[in-house]
């Protein structure tokens, strides 16, 4: 893709047409429904599916199809708009802050979230000179049990005999409807 792609929003550009080959710049108009994709996206302390900002967006907008929301979810990401994550052993997730920060995944539940720590100083400098690599940037994943499932599996320890073992269904089955920012 051209360079511009990741600006298309700031320049009023989108690239459409066939992905593969040719592709035409056109203007990006913000529709109704790709306004309310977007503010409902930045309204989750999560990185949520698609299926979950569906899910809200409807709230809204009754009628809006999957589909809808997963293309306006491309076309803001390939925007540079938002964030894609495609982290191991997990279904894609969006973010609505683009700037380089870390992720925190809940092992249990699949819950995704930033990580509240700075970035690390200079270590793609530090890996360049130790590698012969030109490092031009770093992605950082951490893994734990996030404080709903240590709940979770606090009461679950107390009330029966799994010896505090939760499973995913277990996690999943409870509401999973973060507050907004």
């Amino acid at each position: 893709m051209p360079a511009e792609s990741g600006n298309c929003f700031q320049l009023g550009m989108v690239l459409s047409g066939n992905w593969g080959t040719s592709m035409e710049h056109k203007p990006l108009r913000m529709t109704k429904q790709r306004q309310a994709v977007l503010e409902v996206l930045r309204s989750f302390e999560t990185h949520p599916t698609a299926r979950e900002v569906h899910d809200r967006v409807r709230r809204r907008l009754p009628r809006i199809s999957l589909g809808t929301v997963y293309r306006n979810l491309e076309i803001l990401s390939a925007c540079g708009i938002i964030g894609t994550l495609e982290l191991a052993c997990h279904q894609r997730r969006y973010d609505g802050e683009v700037g380089d920060h870390y992720h925190v995944c809940c092992i249990r539940c699949g819950r995704i979230e930033d990580a509240p720590v700075p970035r690390l100083a200079n270590v793609e400098e530090a890996l360049s000179e130790a590698s012969g690599y030109d490092v031009v940037g770093h992605r950082l994943e951490f893994k734990g049990i996030c404080p709903r499932c240590k709940g979770l599996e606090e009461d679950a320890h107390g009330e029966d005999s799994r010896d505090g073992v939760l499973t995913q269904g277990d996690a999943a089955d409870a509401p999973f409807d973060s507050p907004p920012r």
